[in-house]
Order: structure tokens, then sequence, then C-alpha cells
């Protein structure tokens, strides 16, 4: 049972260092590239002049006004997951409590557990924090096929394609890969989930990367890069993924 103690809250990890923050069940090659550079975001409108110039970015009306809608939305989201979780946090005071459930480290354990694999976080997710609307409706949205090798397109992929069943046991073990649309979508609707917990009061009983801090400066960057890129390129095969385990908190009281 955990009890109001603010170093047993689950939102401790927003005060703290989340650098070192392991992060699981998450696009391997792009978090090392952020974490090696640092955020993608430009300090000043000088700095993305010169960016966009080095690279030959040519960006029409249309991609600036996607930009400043995503960028935008972002904002707004991050504020009302702040209130969200201040909210919360105000609601330990008055001797709130949480049961942790997890889901061990391997499938087994998993499976042993009850936890259900979400392909939209890439994780085995407690049972009883499994959100299969969302889940649903990305998987309605846009293909969500993952290849047990990188290279070609969604529609002409190199890699064979994995059902449901081996991207989950693939957890903690071996790599697959995804699209790049597929990441832009995995971002937005993690988002739109963690939204949807936190307008609730329940930010604490859903899967570990939507409420890593970590995670989310992960999308915020990758769909930044994404309105700024091409399009086409958004079509191969080339995210790598490792899926893991998450544990959530159930409020007892």
């Amino acid at each position: 049972m955990l009890h109001a103690n603010p170093d047993e809250h689950p939102f401790a990890l927003y005060n703290k260092d989340t650098s070192r923050l392991p992060l699981r069940g998450c696009p391997f090659a792009t978090m090392q590239a952020e974490n090696e550079q640092g955020s993608l975001l430009p300090k000043s409108f000088d700095e993305e002049k010169s960016i966009a110039v080095r690279r030959n970015i040519t960006r029409p009306r249309t991609k600036e006004y996607a930009i400043v809608v995503l960028l935008t939305s972002m904002i707004w989201m991050t504020v009302s997951f702040g209130y969200g979780t201040a909210q919360m946090t105000n609601g330990f005071s008055k001797a709130r409590s949480f049961r942790k459930l997890d889901c061990g480290n391997s499938t087994v354990e998993a499976k042993d557990l009850g936890c259900i694999f979400d392909p939209l976080a890439f994780l085995w997710v407690p049972a009883a924090c499994y959100d299969t609307e969302t889940t649903e409706l990305y998987k309605e949205t846009v293909d969500w096929s993952a290849y047990d090798a990188p290279g070609g397109t969604v529609k002409k992929p190199k890699g064979r394609k994995l059902s449901l069943e081996e991207m989950g046991m693939s957890a903690g073990k071996t790599f697959y890969w995804t699209s790049g649309i597929d990441h832009v979508y995995h971002c937005a609707y993690m988002w739109q989930r963690m939204h949807k917990m936190c307008s609730k009061g329940q930010c604490q009983q859903t899967d570990g990367n939507s409420r890593n801090l970590l995670h989310t400066q992960h999308c915020s960057n990758s769909m930044i890069k994404a309105a700024l890129g091409d399009p086409e390129k958004q079509q191969e095969v080339g995210v790598q993924t490792l899926a893991g385990f998450s544990e959530c908190f159930i409020r007892t009281r």
C-alpha cells in the first residue's frame, strides 16, 4: 500500500532529474540521439533561421501553420496536465492511498500477473490500467504494423510484419521497427490518453510512458522534426523500438 508521502507520490519523478530515468518501451535510436544532443527546440528565431538555412529546409505557409498549431496544442496540453497533476498532488494531503501494480520484468511474469500488451504504449500494462478506448482509436486510425527488420516503406517493407502476439513477446528482448508516421500517431494518442486520464483525476492510473516527462519531451521533439521534414520519409520503416513492462497506481481511498 502506498500512503500519502511525497517520496511515494507516483509523480515524484516530475520533481527530480528525469535525465537518469530509464525509458522502457520507447523508440530507441531516437531517444539515444536526443539524450546526446539535447532538445531539438531552437533557442531563438535567429537560431531557427540558421538551422533552416543549413539544412536547406523550405517551409511553405501550410507547414508553418501546422507547426504553430502543434506548438499551441503542446502548450495547452502541458498547462492542462500541470493543473491536473497539481490537483492530484493537493489530494495527497487528504490522506489518499494508492496501490502499486506492476507487470514484472518478463513476458512470463507479465502474463502471470494478468497484464495486457498495449501496442500504443509499447508496454505490458496491468489490466486495471489498460486504456482500451485510446488504443483502439489509435489502431483504427493508422497502420500500426511492426516489422522484424528496418528498411522499405509501409507499402513495401523489407522486414516481416509481426503479429500483436509477437510484438508483445519481444518485450525486453529484441527490437522491432515501425514507420515514422506510426511514431507520430503514437505520440499524438499518448498525449490524448494522458489528458483524458488526468482530467478524471487518474493521472497515475495509466501506463508508465504516459506519466514519464522524458517520454513527453521525446515525443514533442519527434513531432516537430516530422512537421519540418519530408512527408515521404515518414512512410519509411526505420523507428527502432524495444517494448517493455509498466507499473501503475490504483487509488484505494
